[in-house]
């Protein structure tokens, strides 16, 4: 099966969605622990970066190498599931239209992705069209301001 007619995970998101998001919007999957959301944001990422679009995966709390090997993980299965056979140009694909950045600290802000993203543009030439934000946000702790201003530099940044 080719990458061009395969059933993937970005596609099946944007046609249950009608479209997907857009540009400017936040979507949120919320679920138990354990039960797969990080593999399914992390194969829509993938998938969105095999598009040849470019895709930040930001962690909080995780190493970049903890992130990259579960990414690398991630990408390994689907290419199983998919039956690819040029597995090196997918994963250099992949490779140069995905960046990973992490918040060791466990402190994300919304500035601070805003700080990120204003370094790849300027020093890295690299605009991503969707962010993955791993670790964050706490339901329980985040307050509707800092929802909202994610909301806006989602649209300022049209990610």
């Amino acid at each position: 099966m080719s990458l061009s007619d395969s059933n993937r995970p970005l596609r099946v998101f944007e046609k249950v969605l009608q479209g997907g998001l857009g540009a400017g919007n936040i979507g949120v999957i919320a679920a138990r622990m354990g039960t797969g959301k990080g593999d399914v944001l992390t194969s829509i990422a993938i998938d969105h970066a095999l598009g040849g679009h470019q895709t930040l995966h930001m962690a909080v709390n995780e190493r970049v190498e903890d992130v990259r090997a579960y990414d690398d993980e991630v990408l390994q299965t689907m290419m199983d599931r998919l039956g690819i056979e040029d597995r090196a140009r997918v994963a250099t694909d992949v490779e140069r239209n995905k960046q990973i950045y992490t918040f060791m600290d466990g402190k994300f802000e919304v500035s601070r992705l805003r700080g990120t993203l204003d370094f790849l543009k300027e020093h890295a030439q690299f605009e991503p069209h969707l962010v993955e934000i791993q670790g964050w946000p706490d339901f329980h702790e985040v307050s509707s301001e800092e929802i909202g201003a994610l909301k806006t530099l989602a649209a300022e940044y049209k990610t």
